[in-house]
């Protein structure tokens, strides 16, 4: 259960008085804030900090500290860490009052159901955001080195792989422990825990490579716990599923292995058809603006053409209004060409008997000269 709330929180005020409490217990964190450090005199405090209480994989070069008093051996190559608290908002996590006044303040946040004030250091969005960074980096980095298919690179891909997800579980010890970072953005959490999930069950291909290739089962029941971890991460990732399979396989177990790819191939359909169907609905929603918009230039259109009709019948009955009374278009009946000569419109015909050539008067053998009658619109 408590892992489940967060991790343990104690505090050792003064000499036989210590206080417990879970990093996600808003009350507990202000109960032990208050007895701690608000009530016990300055004087008789022993310690002003909170401890974390959690469970880590001892590193090769810190075997030394398994006899340390405050990391106390939890397991074969775990221990019982004890480190300083600092809440990691995102995470749900709770400050820890140090004052009346800050204890008063977050009974008062409780009551009127207000968001709880934050005192002293935290571990803030920014540093959340780097980790997610770094574990995205690492997975592309593994995925380099898984792709160049030997042992050697296997083994980098996996060490790869496990870096990442230390940083997004805290508490990881090979890829058993609970998720680590939670946010309280819905689509920040579910960035995270894909990405851990991605982590997880990339982790548990290389493993599987390598248990292939030293035909080793240990390998494989690693692989398969990453793999497990994955799909608990989310239950609906056919690659987890994938990688669970082929860890049975190796194991011996072929039922098991089965059923799990037909879970994966289940949920691979799934996702295939939830994408034709939003593709569907996508290429109807498109359509169905289209529509609309020709609907309404239509519209439009036609409302301009019948405003401007009207416009057009108005504007005749005014000028049928400013004519006088009786007056009208003139009409011209026009049978030959004679009556176009008559009102200018054209010009009379000319014959070749009306005009003759004339001699020129600079010819020395040409002693007169001849006018020649042309209708002026030929000039």
């Amino acid at each position: 259960k408590n892992e489940s709330r967060g991790a343990v929180l104690a505090a050792f005020p003064e000499y036989g008085n210590a206080l417990a409490t879970t990093a996600r217990n808003a009350i507990g964190c202000c109960y032990l804030g208050d007895r701690a450090f608000a009530i016990t005199p300055k004087e008789k405090i022993l310690s002003q900090n909170v401890y974390r209480l959690s469970k880590v994989k001892v590193s090769s070069f810190c075997k030394k500290l398994e006899h340390h008093p405050l990391r106390q051996k939890a397991g074969e190559g775990l221990i019982w860490r004890w480190s300083k608290y600092t809440p990691t908002l995102s995470s749900g996590e709770y400050c820890i009052p140090r004052n009346e006044e800050q204890v008063d303040s977050i009974l008062g946040a409780i009551e009127c159901g207000d968001p709880l004030p934050i005192f002293g250091e935290i571990v803030d969005a920014q540093t959340t955001k780097r980790k997610i960074e770094l574990a995205v980096e690492f997975k592309n980095r593994g995925n380099v080195a898984f792709g160049q298919a030997s042992i050697k690179s296997f083994k980098e891909a996996l060490r790869l792989y496990e870096n990442g997800i230390r940083l997004l579980d805290e508490n990881y010890q090979d890829g058993i422990a609970g998720t680590g970072l939670f946010f309280s953005d819905p689509t920040e959490s579910y960035h995270a825990k894909t990405l851990l999930a991605a982590l997880q069950a990339n982790a548990a291909a290389a493993l599987v490579k390598l248990a292939q290739e030293d035909k080793q089962k240990e390998l494989a029941a690693v692989a398969l716990r990453h793999a497990m971890r994955a799909v608990q991460i989310l239950p609906e990732y056919a690659k987890g599923h994938h990688r669970c399979a082929a860890a049975f396989h190796l194991l011996g177990e072929f039922t098991a292995a089965v059923e799990s790819e037909k879970v994966a191939i289940g949920i691979a359909e799934k996702i295939r058809l939830d994408k034709q169907n939003a593709i569907e609905a996508i290429t109807k929603a498109r359509n169905a603006v289209t529509e609309k918009k020709q609907a309404k230039a239509k519209a439009k259109a036609d409302a301009f053409q019948n405003k401007f009709r009207e416009e057009q019948g108005t504007l005749h009955e005014k000028q049928s209004e400013m004519l006088p009374p009786g007056a009208g278009p003139t009409l011209i009946n026009i049978d030959d060409s004679n009556d176009l000569t008559s009102l200018g419109l054209m010009a009379p015909s000319i014959s070749t008997t009306d005009y003759s050539l004339f001699s020129s008067a600079s010819s020395p053998s040409r002693s007169s000269t001849t006018a020649t009658r042309l209708s002026p619109e030929i000039f």
